[in-house]
């Protein structure tokens, strides 16, 4: 694995031969942080990745005995390194773009990181006598990291270069501190004045040198007393309570007790913080023993993910013990924590989760020791609504989440767990429940709410739990009036597969099969529950099966949610058919799939829950809500939506920032359509007023079913270099939603600057009499034209004018038509090998492809990718016409 310099993204290298590259954010929430680029890069595990410290390169080894140099920003390969002695899982990059391998045999090597030949090792520079440059004060631990306001606190700082402080910083007014300081610079202790007013927060906390400033230390402000705590053998006690008590499990198994006294039904809480403090801990947990070493209560975390958090009520009067450990055992100075304990006031959960847009509402709080149950808020007109956080009145572990609604709301109203008790809506309806059985806490619930509907008539069903800081992770399902499920469609397995290599998670859109050539484009296929279609097919024994995706994970059809499935776990090739066919037996399973759903089919409501139904008849239908697993609590709140769907779309123009494009050569742009409530039709984008020297492709279509299209901005080689305003350009997307056309006007680039020349151009032409159309060196006055009959294939040629770039150049034919493929590719994608400049690939057509006219174009990039990237350099396009033999083809022609 490797971060790159600018620490946005990070590449990692597998056992299954490709690079993968993320996204890195701030944030620590599903889809945050987003696969960009999939390689398949070697015949063997990679051993190691390395960024050059422009960030402009990466270099990768594997297990085949190769390495190879990528062009970091789209993972391009440009240099196929000789052969190695060995597997080389040293590697290093030095200064002057020179890196160096270390081999399994022992043997050092030194490559030129841009030709990709042999360098000389580089000699060791001579020492030069510098004056060493004064070092800024460096901070390496803080004890403790917590002040109390309306108080002094002693912190003591541990680092380097800490002598001559002359000033201690904070980045909220009402805090200062006061300096005494070890004469060698390697300590010093600060008395923290902390104002009564400012509140319970985190702040960030430098010091200043003559030499410089320290990197900002993260200092969390409570209104409670700070106390430092040493591992020791026998229980510390605690005399008084309420305090926070800041400790380190720095030995190897170390566990801290804590004695307190409690009266019966006091409620105690302890709620310890790891994560906020980039603490080491991993796996930390609070328990709570009686006076006979029995074990009480204990938590792992308040949710998954989350810090411990313990609401521990005292069967009786007397003295208890509460250990913080860490479950790895595990122990250093970086495991630290902060344990914060007292009877007191928190908010750990809250229902309703929307309110009626603007207006006043109430919401309910849950929690130990709260004084009063209840806020009231002011929402607007759309959004979230603004929620006291963290006040003099109650603490919060979780930010409360509250929306404001456009629908009718109403709150649920027990019983409703049985088909005769289920709650009556009207649709649209907007209702807000809890997963909860009053006085049996650890009962399962299940929620039941009735509507009627006709024959035929549509409805989104969807959830909001998660998303909004509820525990819930919900599952809905519709049910007759019985209560019995209703079914939505079987499926007849008609070809048995099984997973082969390894696991699949929830995510990835390849997996790896058995029996793979028995299988076309836009099968379904039935994974335990689980049902995807087919994108790409696998290209060999060891290649994946591709699916379709949405926003880089896998997307589930009728209405499935994504899950993992076993290595070996059977699989199936399955045909739809609707309710109540004649099924033919073959020896293969049929499956019923009802109206259920865990997880939202298209990933945008993460582990919230959506469905899609159509009523098979006249009549009541009921709306079962439930946790997935079964549990429940007073904090297991819930929003049910049940509307009728509101087919619509957005559409986005993708580039990579301001393009910056060679006279000559272009650069992809991709259009990103997101679908509302199952609308799938095609989605059609037009541009004009290009500027005089470019020509942008025209139209794109997304084409149904389908979440991107492709085209290219490219600069004509009189285009003039410096900044093009494409203020002016037009882009609007066209759809037929029903009978009804819906335009929308598009927001592209502002500017498009022309750059010098590219170390290479590549081009796209159509063969003719067995050679390529062009000169391979200029793209023509107008897009040539390749035909094709479904069913067929015809030959094109990829061509590179090189400048500068005498390595292996990957290439792909992006934005043909779904059922048009690039045929007879390798394992390593198109490739134009050094010392080539052109080669010959087919472009090959399923015979179910309709009719239809697409602009294709040549990318710098692997066409084993699974989903097109923005920025990469583009080719001229090229006019395909898919025509059923003996039909005319109009370059005009609009698909």
């Amino acid at each position: 694995m490797a971060f790159a310099p600018d620490g946005k993204t990070v590449a990692a290298g597998g056992v299954d031969n490709r690079i993968r590259v993320w996204q890195v954010s701030d944030q620590a929430e599903e889809g945050s942080n987003p696969l960009l680029i999939t390689r398949f890069a070697h015949d063997g595990a990679i051993l190691n990745l390395e960024y050059s410290r422009d960030g402009q390169q990466l270099v990768s080894t594997a297990a085949d005995k190769t390495v190879k140099v990528w062009k970091a920003a789209d993972v391009t390969e440009t240099h196929l390194l000789e052969p190695q002695s060995d597997w080389s899982p040293g590697l290093t990059l030095l200064d002057g773009g020179v890196f160096a391998l270390g081999r399994l045999d022992g043997s050092l090597g030194f490559y030129d990181a841009a030709t990709g030949k042999v360098a000389e090792m580089p000699k060791p520079a001579a020492p030069v006598a510098m004056k060493p440059k004064p070092a800024a004060p460096e901070i390496t631990r803080v004890e403790p990291r917590g002040v109390q306001s309306g108080a002094e606190t002693k912190i003591k700082l541990r680092g380097k270069n800490l002598a001559g402080i002359t000033e201690v910083k904070f980045n909220l007014p009402g805090l200062s501190a006061t300096v005494a300081q070890d004469e060698k610079g390697m300590g010093a202790e600060l008395t923290v004045t902390a104002k009564g007013n400012v509140p319970r927060t985190a702040v960030e906390m430098t010091v200043v040198t003559a030499n410089g400033v320290s990197a900002p230390q993260k200092i969390l402000v409570d209104n409670l007393p700070q106390m430092v705590v040493a591992g020791t053998k026998e229980p510390l006690t605690l005399d008084k309570l309420p305090i926070n008590l800041w400790g380190t499990l720095a030995a190897t198994g170390q566990r801290d007790d804590f004695k307190f006294a409690a009266k019966k039904d006091e409620t105690i809480v302890f709620d310890l913080t790891a994560k906020p403090l980039e603490s080491k801990l991993v796996a930390p947990r609070i328990e709570v023993y009686d006076a006979e070493h029995k074990l009480l209560a204990a938590n792992n975390g308040l949710d998954g993910g989350s810090d411990p958090f313990l609401a521990f009520t005292a069967p009786r009067d007397g003295n208890y013990v509460v250990r913080v450990l860490e479950i790895t055992l595990e122990g250093s100075p970086g495991h630290v924590y902060r344990l914060t304990a007292g009877m007191l006031p928190y908010v750990t959960g809250w229902w309703p989760l929307s309110v009626p847009a603007n207006s006043e509402g109430t919401i309910h709080l849950v929690g130990p020791n709260l004084m009063a149950d209840s806020v009231t808020v002011k929402a607007g007109a759309d959004g979230e609504v603004p929620v006291p956080q963290n006040t003099a009145d109650y603490r919060t572990r979780v930010r409360i989440r509250v929306m404001a609604s456009n629908l009718p709301e109403s709150l649920e109203q027990e019983p409703n767990d049985t088909p005769e008790q289920a709650q009556q809506l009207t649709i649209p309806a907007s209702v807000n429940g809890r997963l909860f059985v009053p006085g049996q806490p650890d009962k399962a619930d299940a929620d039941l709410y009735s509507f009627d509907a006709a024959q035929g008539q549509q409805f989104v069903i969807e959830t909001r739990a998660s998303m909004l800081g509820s525990p819930a992770d919900t599952k809905i399902e519709v049910l007759d009036a019985k209560g019995e499920p209703v079914p939505q469609v079987l499926l007849q397995a008609t070809k048995d597969s099984y997973l082969t290599l390894r696991s699949a998670d929830s995510v990835s859109a390849g997996i790896r099969l058995g029996q793979f050539r028995e299988m076309a484009l836009n099968d379904y296929m039935y994974f335990n529950g689980e049902v995807v279609k087919i994108m790409r097919l696998a290209r060999g024994p060891d290649d994946d099966m591709v699916f379709f995706t949405r926003n880089g994970t896998r997307r589930a059809y009728f209405n499935t949610s994504a899950a993992g499935h076993g290595l070996d776990e059977p699989c199936y090739v399955v045909v739809a058919k609707p309710v109540g066919s004649a099924i033919v037996p073959n020896g293969l399973p049929v499956f019923t799939l009802n109206y259920v759903n865990d997880d939202d089919s298209d990933r945008e409501l993460g582990k919230d829950s959506r469905l899609l139904f159509t009523a098979p008849a006249k009549g009541k239908y009921l709306v079962r809500v439930s946790d997935t697993r079964g549990w429940s609590g007073d904090r297991f709140a819930y929003r049910l939506i049940v509307r009728p769907p509101e087919l619509d779309f957005a559409a986005t123009i993708a580039t990579k920032g301001e393009p910056s494009i060679a006279a000559g050569s272009g650069e992809q742009f991709v259009v990103k359509v997101d679908r509302k409530d199952g609308w799938e039709g095609d989605v059609r984008v037009d541009v004009s007023g290009v500027p005089a020297g470019f020509f942008v492709s025209s139209p794109v279509v997304v084409q149904a079913g389908h979440l991107t299209g492709t085209g290219t901005i490219y600069a004509l080689p009189e285009a003039k270099q410096g900044a093009a305003d494409f203020k002016s350009v037009k882009w609007t997307a066209t759809a037929m939603i029903g009978d009804k056309p819906v335009t929308k006007p598009l927001e592209g680039p502002a500017t498009v600057a022309v750059a010098p020349q590219a170390k290479q151009v590549i081009f796209l032409e159509p063969d003719i009499a067995g050679k390529p159309a062009g000169d391979g060196k200029t793209a023509p006055a107008k897009p040539y034209e390749v035909t094709i009959a479904p069913g067929d294939r015809v030959s094109v040629w990829l061509r590179v004018d090189r400048h500068g770039n005498d390595g292996f150049i990957n290439l792909d034919v992006e934005n043909t038509p779904h059922g048009v493929i690039v045929d007879s590719i390798g394992l390593n994608g198109v490739q134009i090998r050094p010392n080539e400049n052109e080669r010959e690939v087919f472009l090959s057509c399923e015979k179910w492809v309709p009719e239809q006219d697409a602009l294709i174009h040549l990318v710098t990039g692997n066409a084993r990718a699974n989903e097109s990237t923005e920025g990469l350099e583009s080719s001229f396009p090229v006019w395909l016409h898919i025509r059923k033999l003996g039909a005319t083809t109009v370059a005009s022609a609009k698909p």
